[in-house]
C-alpha cells in the first residue's frame, strides 16, 4: 500500500509523522549482502558513495527477489531534497553538494545496513528495508525527521529540506524496484495536491 508522507521541514514544530519519541536508530531485517552493491564501480554514486539509480535499480530487485520467501514487511521510501537549484545558484554547486553529502550522511545514520540506500537523480534519494512490524516504518520516519532537524541545528550553511513519500507492502508480493519507486514518489506528489489544495 501507498501512504503519504508529510513534507519535513525544520525551523518549527517537529515535522514527526507520529507521536512517538524519538530514540536510537534501528537495525532494519532483511537479507541483502553488503558485497553485492559493489559488484561494479558503476554502480556507486560518486559524490555520496550510495547507490546510484542503476545500482540502486539492479539491487533493489535482487533483494526483493530474495525477500519474496520472507514474512517480514517491506518498505520503500522516496525522498526529495527541497531547494537545491535555488542553493547551487545562490550559494553555489559545493553548497550544494555539501548539502547533498549531509542528506547521505543523515540516511546512513537513520537506516542501518543492511537497509538499500540510493542517490537516484540529482536531489532523488530512496531507501529500501524491511522490518517486522509495519509500524518500524513510521518509527524511523520519526528519527529521520528528527535527524534533520538536528542536522540543520548543527550546521550553519543551508537548511536542508526534504519532501517524500513511501509504500509498504508484503515481501511476499514485491513487485518490481520501479514500481516501488513510482508508488512512493506518487505518494509524495498527491500530498504535494493535497496541500495545495488546502491554501
Amino acid at each position: 500500500m501507498a501512504r503519504r508522507v508529510q513534507r519535513l521541514r525544520s525551523g518549527g514544530p517537529p515535522g514527526r509523522f507520529q507521536p512517538h519519541s524519538a530514540g536510537p536508530p534501528i537495525a532494519i531485517e532483511s537479507r541483502p549482502s553488503s558485497a553485492v552493491a559493489d559488484e561494479s564501480a558503476g554502480l556507486t554514486d560518486e559524490l555520496t558513495q550510495l547507490c546510484n539509480r542503476q545500482g540502486f535499480m539492479v539491487v533493489g530487485d535482487q533483494l526483493l527477489e530474495r525477500s519474496a520467501w520472507s514474512k517480514v514487511w517491506t518498505f520503500l521510501i522516496y525522498l526529495r531534497v527541497e531547494h537545491l537549484n535555488a542553493v547551487n545558484q545562490t550559494l553555489g554547486e559545493r553548497t550544494g553538494d555539501l548539502l547533498l553529502a549531509r542528506t547521505a550522511d543523515l540516511l546512513r545514520d537513520v537506516f542501518r545496513p543492511p537497509a538499500l540506500i540510493g542517490r537516484i537523480g540529482d536531489e532523488e534519494f530512496a531507501v529500501l528495508a524491511s522490518a517486522p512490524r509495519p509500524a518500524d516504518c513510521t518509527t524511523l520516519l520519526t528519527y529521520l525527521s528528527d535527524g534533520i532537524d538536528a542536522s540543520n541545528m548543527s550546521h550553519s550553511g543551508p537548511l536542508l529540506t526534504v519532501s517524500g513519500g513511501f509504500c509498504q507492502f508484503n515481501a511476499r508480493h514485491p513487485g518490481c524496484i520501479a514500481q516501488r519507486i513510482a508508488q512512493a514518489r506518487k505518494a509524495m506528489l498527491d500530498e504535494r495536491r493535497r496541500q495545495r489544495s488546502l491554501h
